[in-house]
């Protein structure tokens, strides 16, 4: 079937109509598999961004192991469907001096420009528990494992990770992760920081900045505030339409 009105982009000439009691204004023609064609609202971009995690998490300046996870306090809610997920991470030592259990004051928070840390980042639904924010003396011990409904993909990724380069106060880390809700209803997703590698451990010739199980006096160095209210730190998601 050809369709010639003789209108033009500045004078339109309509030649097609359809009034069954689905049309409205911006809808788009679809039809299902028999054929029957109705019109129906068109895909729309949302655009949906997280909560920060005010104070944030303060994580011990070594190694975690794989499947340690500190909540960060940052969250976002997702409706049904698939998303990608996209967050900004700013991480900071921070110091508060004291004497690890080598008898070794903690005095430096920065590495030296040949070391490193590799921190990773995920998202997982189930819900935090107690403070993330180190008392006098004492370090976090409320890690968690990364547990709910953060798929693998040989597509899209499941981790956001970054490099902490030596001798540096700050770095950013981004990326952006797959979630699929496959629930009928709203899902809450909670940010965690964990599974850190570093260089080197507290045994390796850096006794004065890494915390390594205990302290005599203060809490030592940590990776201070990851996910709270820096101006640096986003969440966001955009749906994936099949």
């Amino acid at each position: 079937m050809e369709i010639q009105t003789g209108g033009t982009s500045s004078s339109v000439i309509p030649g097609f109509k359809l009034v069954d009691g689905t049309q409205n204004a911006d809808y788009i023609l679809t039809s299902d598999a028999n054929g029957v064609a109705r019109w129906q609202k068109g895909p729309i971009l949302k655009v949906i961004t997280g909560e920060k995690g005010g104070q944030g998490a303060y994580i011990p300046y070594m190694k975690t192991g794989g499947g340690v996870w500190y909540a960060t306090g940052a969250y976002l809610d997702l409706p049904a469907g698939k998303w990608l997920v996209t967050a900004y991470i700013l991480i900071q030592i921070g110091n508060s001096g004291g004497t690890n259990t080598n008898g070794d004051a903690i005095v430096n928070p920065l590495m030296s420009k040949d070391q490193w840390l590799w921190i990773r980042s995920t998202f997982t639904t189930t819900t935090p528990s107690g403070s993330q924010v180190p008392a006098t003396g004492t370090i976090p011990t409320q890690p968690m494992t990364s547990a709910g409904n953060i798929p693998s993909s040989p597509i899209y990724p499941s981790r956001i990770s970054g490099l902490y380069a030596g001798n540096s106060s700050y770095q950013l880390v981004q990326g952006t992760v797959y979630i699929n809700n496959t629930t009928s209803g709203t899902q809450r997703y909670y940010q965690v920081v964990g599974d850190i590698q570093p260089s080197v451990s507290s045994t390796d010739g850096a006794p004065n900045i890494f915390w390594n199980g205990s302290t005599t006096s203060g809490h030592g160095v940590y990776l201070r505030g990851i996910g709270g209210d820096w101006g640096e730190n986003l969440i966001y998601a955009v749906p994936i339409f099949d």
